[in-house]
């Protein structure tokens, strides 16, 4: 399987995950929360050049991320 393949596939069951999640009232509210949480985060990244809807979205962006997210 190539690395588009496999990009190809993530990306469809994280858009499948995504779409049952928010179509439940209960998953849109803890959506709503985790945003309010990692958002300033993920607008960092973003100012970065990482496209991402969440924190996850790291590990499926094909480039190093690692230094992105430092630990202390």
């Amino acid at each position: 399987m190539s690395k588009d393949d496999r990009a190809e596939i993530v990306e469809t069951a994280r858009k499948q995950i995504r779409e049952h999640s928010l179509g439940d009232p209960v998953g849109r509210e803890r959506f709503q929360s985790y945003l309010q949480i990692a958002g300033p985060i993920l607008t960092e990244l973003e100012a970065l050049g990482y496209d991402i809807d969440t924190l996850d979205d790291l590990r499926h962006q094909g480039k190093p991320w690692k230094w992105a997210c430092p630990l202390s």
